[in-house]
Parts: C-alpha cells; structure tokens; sequence
C-alpha cells in the first residue's frame, strides 16, 4: 500500500507539472510577440501606486505571467488541479503522521516534542498554500486584487512550507541509527536516511533557491512594467517555480514507500517518556 502511495504521488506531480507546462506554452505560443521589449515605455509599479493608477498597472503585470495563461484554461487548471492538490493533502498528513511518530520513538523526548511541532506547523502551512492555490481559480486575474492576494499567500506559504521543513529539528542519521538497532528491520531506514542527505534535502535546497530567483524577477519586473522583456522573465521563473513545488512534494515518495514502519517501541527513548508509548502506536496504526 506504501508503494501505492509513493506511486499516486509521483504520478499526481507529474499530471500537475504537465499541465501547468501546457497551459504556458499555449500562452507563449499565442502571444504576440512583435509588442516583446517595449522596455522605454517603462515604468516602477510605485509610479502607478503613487497616482492611484491602479488598472493600467494590473494590465501591465498580468502580461505573460502564469496568471494571464490561466485565465482561458481555467476549466482545465481546476480539473486537474483540485484532486492534486487533495492527494498531496492526504499523502503529506499521512507522512507527517509517521514521521511525527517515528522521531517520537527515536529521539531524545525534547528534541522530539520540538521536531513533531516543527512538522505541524510544517503541514498546516503546506495546506495553507494547498487553498490559495485551489482559490486562484475563483479570484482570476479579471478580479485583480483578490487575485494577487490569493497569488502571494500561494507563493509565501509554498515558500515558507519549504523553509519550515528544512528547519525542523529532525535527525535523519540518529532515525537510522536506531531502526538499525532493532533486529525486526534490515538496513531500510539507513538506505532511506541516505537518499534523504544524497537526493531529496539537495532538491529542497535546489527548489527553495528557485523561489528566491523568482522572488528577484519579480522585483524586477515590477521595477519595469511595460518592458515585456522582463514580464517574460518573470513568467518563466513564475511557471518553473510552480512545476519546481511539485517536484519538492515529488520527492517525498521516498517517504511513502516507508510509511507504516515503526521503530520498535523497546527504544530508549520511549523509556524517559513511558506516557507516549500508547499515542506513538495510534500514530503508527494511522499509517498503517
């Protein structure tokens, strides 16, 4: 069944990477490119904002970006991308559930307490991202307040998740350590912590660098409305870091295929704390 899982992860970020590449390229291919570059016409989005031009710069930002390409596809965005945005719920809740339990049984009862809350806050701010994406359809960019509202909490939220995953206080290697310490598993949890250092924590790092790239040509692009040059620029960065997101969830399929593997409940550190034996296997049974 944890395969199965790993399996519908992977195939939902590729079904939802096919689309958001579609849905751009479309738009690229019916853009007219002969108004590309018209960088002296240029002006600063707080030129605007300080005469209260608030319509002539909405028009200005929506050129190329992903929000524009959206607007003719928004049947096809909502198709595929609310029963993504479903699975990945429920696959990262389940995973988090696990990993919450397993660093209860494999880490000292502090370090641990802090890793689970790490991880909560780590899901609550991935589902927030999760409804601001889901909302995007309803609040396009015809209703353009609401929608780059709903655009940033989508891009901060997606970033902050990142960022609070690779901040919480989680030790891979002591996991492994202790999993190999248990005559009931072979070498699973030490092969799993190692894609883990090798593959999966270089692409977070990789995806997170890419939002902050994004975040530059933003900047830049709204330094210079009216060059479409820099739209172009932006959208592209814009659409690479929404298929980049997908690849993030993507690699925790390495996750999925270890999910309902539990420690055993003999570890040390379940003695300091004897009062979390019976939450830790509710959590494993969950999983299971």
């Amino acid at each position: 069944m944890a395969r199965g899982h790993a399996v519908v992860r992977v195939l939902a970020a590729l079904a939802n990477s096919a689309m958001v590449l579609y849905i751009y390229a479309v738009h690229l291919w019916e853009f007219n490119w002969d108004n590309l570059g018209s960088a002296g016409n240029s002006r600063r989005l707080a030129d605007y904002v300080w005469r209260w031009e608030l319509e002539p710069a909405f028009e200005h930002l929506r050129v190329l970006s992903f929000s524009d390409a959206m607007l003719q596809k928004l049947d096809i965005y909502m198709l595929v991308g609310t029963p993504v945005a479903i699975v990945y719920f429920i696959l990262e809740r389940n995973r988090i559930r696990w990993l919450q339990a397993v660093v209860m049984q494999s880490l000292p009862i502090g370090q641990a307490k802090r890793a689970a809350s790490w991880l909560e806050a780590y899901l609550w701010t991935l589902s927030a991202g999760l409804v601001c994406i889901l909302m995007l359809s309803c609040f396009h960019i015809e209703l353009p307040r609401a929608h780059y509202m709903c655009a940033a909490g989508a891009f901060g939220f997606c970033m902050l998740s990142i960022c609070v995953y690779m901040s919480a206080p989680v030790d891979f290697s002591l996991i492994a350590a202790q999993a190999n310490s248990d005559d009931q598993h072979d070498d699973d949890f030490a092969v799993w912590a190692l894609w883990l250092r090798n593959l999966v924590r270089p692409t977070i790092k990789v995806v997170l660098a890419l939002h902050v790239v994004t975040l530059v040509a933003a900047i830049w692009k709204i330094e210079r409305l009216g060059d479409n040059f820099a739209a172009l620029i932006f959208g592209i960065f814009e659409t690479s870091v929404i298929v980049a997101y997908q690849l993030f969830l993507a690699v925790f399929a390495f996750d999925d295929a270890m999910v309902g593997r539990g420690l055993s409940q003999k570890q040390e550190p379940l003695k300091q704390n004897p009062g979390s034996l019976s939450k830790t296997a509710r959590l494993l049974a969950a999983c299971q």
